[in-house]
């Protein structure tokens, strides 16, 4: 990819996912915030707390190796920036 992801974005992120008796992937999307880029993949929280504080245990983490992802785009609030 040729832009780089920052911790904090909310994005979608279309990547290539294994499928078990399938000749080929299935394409899933991932809605969520940003919270590790590493050189091989990205990690992104599906579910967050707003307050950065707060124990939350319902957050889920997906780690996506960047060499599945086919298309991501940022999400950023209409009519503002994130």
């Amino acid at each position: 990819m040729s832009r780089a992801f920052r911790r904090g974005w909310v994005v979608a992120i279309t990547f290539d996912d294994h499928a078990e008796d399938s000749d080929e992937p299935v394409s899933c999307i991932l809605y969520g915030r940003v919270t590790k880029v590493h050189r091989r993949y990205v990690v992104v929280e599906s579910w967050a707390n707003p307050d950065p504080d707060a124990a939350d245990d319902d957050i889920k983490q997906f780690t996506i190796l960047k060499s599945t992802i086919t298309h991501w785009d940022r999400l950023v609030p209409q009519g503002g920036t994130q």
